[in-house]
């Protein structure tokens, strides 16, 4: 018994190594991607310090109905038009 816990631990598994592959590569690169982007962050927050943001007025929208009060009631159609007019047409010039 005491030799085989000897011999164990003078030699290595028998089984294959472990070898760096790709997967381990892109590990790496994901991880100092990562720092990368820690730094990048808090050097962006540093950049800020306690500095408050401006405050911003927000706008206060009408309430329902009222913006509506001094439209006729078909905006399409004025009431105040010729129908018969061209809008595009100059008076001066006459129709060929």
């Amino acid at each position: 018994m005491a030799k085989t816990k000897e011999k164990a631990r003078g030699e290595r598994a028998a089984g294959p190594r472990a070898r760096n592959d790709a997967y381990v590569m892109m590990l790496f690169i994901t991880f100092v991607a990562l720092v990368a982007a820690t730094v990048f962050v808090v050097l962006d927050l540093e950049e800020y310090g306690s500095k408050t943001p401006p405050k911003e007025a927000l706008p206060t929208p009408a309430r329902l109905g009222e913006s509506l009060k001094g439209l006729p009631d078909d905006p399409k159609v004025d009431p105040k038009a010729d129908p018969k007019a061209d809008p595009k047409a100059d008076p001066k010039d006459p129709p060929m």
